[in-house]
C-alpha cells in the first residue's frame, strides 16, 4: 500500500492514495473468457479510470474486446493502458491469414508469433521500454481462437485456459463467481461475474460488452438488471 501523509497534519490523504494507486495499480478493469464447446465467449467492463476520474464510453472503437482483422472465430480483450489497446487493436494480421485458413492457432503460435508480433508494434510505437534486456508490457490479455483461449501475461507467458479465467483488478471475485456458477450459460455466469466484480472493485463497471468466436457482433448490456441494449444473439 502507498501512504501519502499531509505535511501539515500527518494525516493520511485517501485523495493521494486514490490518485497514485491508480496510476500505479494492477490493470483495472475486466476481461473474462469462457470456453463453451465449439466457442469462446469473451466480456468485458466498459470503465476507464485517469488518475481520480472515472470515464464510461459506449463507443465500439473503445470496447476492450474487439475482433482482429475483422476475423470472426478471432477474438482478443485487454486490460491495463489504453495507449497499448490502442496500438495492439490496430495491429495488421494479428493471426497471418494462412494459420487462421488452416485452423493452426495454437500454443506455439501464440507464444513464438502473436507475443511477438505485439511486443514488436509496442516497442516501435514508444509504448514499451527494454528493462535488463526484457521487453514487458503494461497489459495482460486474452486471445480466442474458435474454442481455444489464451492468456497472455504482461511478461509475455502465455497459457491456455481449460475452461474460463478472468483478468483485470476485477478478476478475483470474477473467478470466484465462475467457480461457483457452473452448469449455467456463458452469458448467465457472464452476468453474474460481473456483477461480483462491480460490487467490489471500483475501477469495474457496466456496461457489459459481451462477444464470441462464432459471431462478428457484440451485445451490450447496460447494468445488472440484464437488460439488453441489443438483440444480438451469442
Amino acid at each position: 500500500m502507498i501512504n501519502i501523509y499531509n505535511k501539515n497534519d500527518k494525516t493520511l490523504d485517501f485523495i493521494g492514495v486514490f490518485f497514485v494507486c491508480t496510476l500505479r495499480g494492477g490493470k483495472m478493469s475486466l476481461v473474462i473468457g469462457i470456453v463453451d464447446k465449439e466457442k469462446v465467449v469473451l466480456a468485458s467492463d466498459s470503465q476507464v479510470t485517469i488518475g481520480g476520474v472515472r470515464k464510461i464510453s459506449k463507443k465500439k472503437d473503445n470496447y476492450k474486446i474487439w475482433h482482429p482483422d475483422e476475423r470472426k472465430e478471432i477474438l482478443i480483450g485487454t486490460v491495463g493502458s489504453v495507449r497499448e489497446m490502442n496500438v495492439t487493436r490496430y495491429i495488421e494480421n494479428l493471426v497471418d491469414e494462412v494459420t487462421y485458413l488452416k485452423d493452426e492457432v495454437d500454443m506455439r503460435y501464440v507464444s513464438n508469433n502473436v507475443v511477438k508480433k505485439i511486443l514488436k508494434e509496442l516497442k516501435d510505437a514508444n509504448v514499451i521500454n527494454t528493462k535488463e534486456n526484457v521487453l514487458n508490457m503494461n497489459n495482460s490479455y486474452l486471445l480466442a481462437s474458435k474454442n481455444c483461449l489464451f492468456q497472455i501475461f504482461s511478461d509475455g507467458a502465455v497459457m491456455q485456459i481449460d475452461n474460463y479465467t478472468a483478468i483485470g483488478s476485477g478478476s478475483n471475485e470474477a473467478i470466484a463467481s465462475l467457480n461457483n456458477s457452473e452448469g449455467k450459460t456463458p452469458i448467465e455466469r457472464i452476468k453474474l461475474a460481473m456483477d461480483a466484480s462491480s460490487k467490489n472493485d471500483i475501477f469495474v463497471d457496466y456496461p457489459l460488452v459481451i462477444s464470441s468466436t462464432n459471431i462478428l457482433d457484440f451485445t451490450v448490456l447496460e447494468g445488472s438488471d440484464h437488460k439488453n441494449k441489443r438483440s444480438d444473439k451469442i
